[in-house]
């Protein structure tokens, strides 16, 4: 009985990881493609987007956001692909 117990709370154990899995590979995914379309609208080459750390991408996703100008948005972000 021990082992079916355990073996059920296993399965259900790796069902939400699994599936959390996936939604973050997919938000990783979009989150990715939105920069990819702010860097297309800098103008920033977009070949090294995938060199970076997450927490450089919260960092862009910051400055994207911030109320700097287009010019200086662009500098700070490849500043920060430069450095990586």
């Amino acid at each position: 009985m021990k082992t079916i117990k355990a073996l059920t709370i296993a399965a259900l154990i790796a069902i939400p990881g699994t599936l959390s899995a996936q939604s973050m590979a997919e938000g990783y995914d979009m989150l990715t493609a939105a920069l990819a379309r702010e860097f297309n609208r800098l103008d920033i080459e977009v070949s090294g987007m995938d060199r970076l750390t997450l927490s450089q991408i919260s960092i862009i996703r910051s400055i994207l956001a911030s109320d700097e100008t287009a010019s200086q948005q662009k500098g700070r972000i490849e500043a920060i692909i430069a450095n990586n």
